[in-house]
């Protein structure tokens, strides 16, 4: 297929010694015509979460995907379904530190603003559970984006047009308590 203008594509350089290579195209069938952005890779390297958009297999606009690194190949992307992908755009996806707690943006309706944050954790089966809102405490009228675990595990920085700050979006942080 290849990209063409105008086209959102992933690309990926290494880091070697001290410098970072040139960036190269991701291959297909990581990109293709339409829109395709990674969002998170696993610690290890070897899971990639991906956004792709207008897809044949597409749920909404755009769409929570995965690639898995077999040798030095990436599978095709698979779409997480519709137990996590809605009617509507999803997109910006982190991964957490284990592997098991996905935090995304997702405009679908009966949230509480315009983007919002939400939430899907892996069973001890392997399996991903349903997309969970993250609430009001994060959530807010306005737009919330961008999201981004730590390694900690349990620290999400994220950015928010809602709560008090000094721009448009402002950078926040807020700490997970299981309990």
């Amino acid at each position: 297929a290849g990209s063409k203008e105008g086209d959102e594509d992933g690309y990926f350089a290494d880091y070697i010694g001290t410098d970072w290579s040139i960036a190269k195209h991701l291959p297909e069938p990581l990109n293709s015509i339409l829109n395709e952005g990674v969002s998170s890779f696993s610690a290890d390297g070897q899971f990639m979460i991906m956004i792709a958009c207008n897809r044949e297999n597409s749920i909404g606009s755009c769409d929570l995907y995965f690639s898995v690194l077999q040798g030095n190949s990436w599978t095709a992307p698979e779409n997480f379904g519709d137990i996590v992908n809605s009617a509507d755009w999803d997109s910006q996806a982190t991964l957490s530190f284990d592997q098991n707690k996905i935090i995304f943006v997702s405009q679908r309706a009966n949230g509480y603003g315009e983007d919002d944050l939400y939430m899907i954790e892996r069973n001890p089966f392997g399996d991903w559970g349903p997309a969970m809102n993250l609430g009001a405490q994060i959530n807010t009228p306005f737009s919330e984006v961008a999201p981004f675990f730590s390694q900690d595990g349990k620290t999400l920085y994220f950015a928010s047009k809602g709560h008090p700050g000094f721009g448009s979006y402002d950078i926040f942080k807020t700490v997970y308590e299981n309990g």
